[in-house]
């Protein structure tokens, strides 16, 4: 394989017969030995090419502070009222962040000695960076879902502090060739205004999006984003026992799933068919729409492709001169709000009309389409709303495209 994705629970909680400590030792040992069983030509796959997120069990439950913890379940029950408080925690790493953070403090210390490719300097056991691949850049990012888990109260109460990772990963990885998206738990699992926001997010952000926690091997492809659940390595029960691996074929626009189980009993593992989907064990499906233009790339003869690298080289450093100047002033125009953190969040449009308040309320407009699909638009918001930052995100963004377009304002 070319890359390992570990999606949480690494570890079981900290207990009096083995300390969370002892565990990791254990997990590094594991995956020491998964690298080397993914070795090409005797060479053991490179520790970078292993990528890992924080799960509930990897949370030492003994250092919670049950205070602090009940005040963020009580906040979580109207999460669109304090869903902006709980993300400037996040970015400011607040008292009451760094309080919440400690429960993962020993997953923390085991990503930064045993995985420094990934290791977050600021704490917040949050990774997103491109990756140089066989001369494509993939976007990784590693999601914390872990930060605010305790216990059973944690069903629709977690908090993700998700328009900051969401963002900060759009601004690590944009434009890359392949966009993947790790995180332990599902959507359904965190507040209403965090799993709102996801859902809304992940398929316009992301190819590929891995999670765990369900112990339920599944994939559920889409025309822009194709979501893989894993199985467990550990598990009580048989039907939760499960690994994928997933192999992509450009050329086809295709890709599979090839899905692997276990009896708790037993050592080795046996491909798994899912009726339907995957009766032989492999579950197909097309590549998500922006991967088609890999596929392009990749019929190009040899011939073309010398012929376009002399006259593209002009061309991409005018791209990267004008990406740079309109990134500048979406971050200029954005540090004008001095009392407010300087990262850009996607704002709700309503298409709602003034003059028919009483009417049936109408869907919100996605940003992202606006940019994909122009049309002549109107938007009206109060002062200080961040109008000017908006025209300055979709002027930066409409230039990225994969056909650029560049927006006067």
């Amino acid at each position: 394989p070319d890359f390992i994705f570990c999606t949480g629970d690494i570890a079981f909680g900290e207990s009096k017969a083995l300390s969370l400590e002892k565990q990791y030792i254990q997990a590094r040992d594991f995956f020491s030995k998964l690298l080397n069983v993914c070795a090409k030509d005797g060479v053991a796959l490179s520790i970078d090419r292993l990528f890992v997120v924080p799960g509930n069990h990897d949370v030492n439950r003994d250092v919670i502070n049950t205070d602090a913890q009940s005040a963020l379940v009580s906040l979580a029950k109207e999460p669109y009222i304090h869903h902006q408080t709980i993300n400037q925690r996040f970015e400011n790493r607040t008292k009451e962040f760094a309080d919440a953070m400690q429960r993962l403090h020993h997953f923390s210390q085991f990503v930064k000695d045993y995985l420094p490719h990934q290791h977050d300097d600021e704490n917040r056991i949050f990774f997103s960076k491109k990756i140089k691949w066989n001369g494509l850049e993939i976007g990784i990012s590693c999601f914390n879902s872990a930060w605010t888990c305790s216990g059973p109260e944690d069903d629709r109460n977690i908090w993700l502090a998700g328009q900051w990772q969401f963002n900060k990963s759009h601004k690590n990885t944009s434009k890359s060739c392949i966009s993947i998206g790790l995180i332990h738990h599902p959507n359904d699992w965190f507040n209403l205004a965090d799993r709102d926001f996801a859902s809304k997010t992940i398929p316009t952000n992301f190819d590929f999006w891995l999670h765990g926690h369900s112990h339920n091997a599944w994939v559920t492809p889409g025309p822009n984003n194709v979501t893989i659940a894993a199985g467990a390595v550990g598990a009580e029960e048989n039907d939760e026992f499960g690994v994928n691996i997933t192999t992509l074929d450009f050329k086809k626009a295709k890709g599979v799933t090839h899905l692997f189980g276990k009896n708790k009993s037993s050592f080795g593992w046996t491909i798994t068919p899912v009726a339907s989907h995957a009766p032989l064990g492999k579950w197909p499906f097309d590549l998500p729409s922006r991967l088609l233009k890999i596929r392009e790339k990749s019929n190009v003869t040899d011939e073309n492709s010398h012929n376009k690298k002399e006259t593209n080289i002009s061309t991409i450093s005018s791209n990267i001169t004008v990406d740079k100047f309109l990134s500048k002033r979406l971050s200029d125009a954005l540090r004008s709000f001095s009392s407010q953190p300087n990262i850009w969040i996607l704002p709700t449009l309503n298409p709602q009309p003034e003059v028919a308040r009483d009417s049936e309320p109408q869907p919100n407009i996605e940003v992202e389409s606006l940019i994909r699909n122009p049309v002549d638009t109107v938007i009206k918001a109060p002062p200080q709303y961040g109008l000017t930052c908006l025209a300055h995100f979709l002027a930066k963004e409409a230039w990225g495209q994969s056909n650029p377009s560049y927006w006067l304002y």
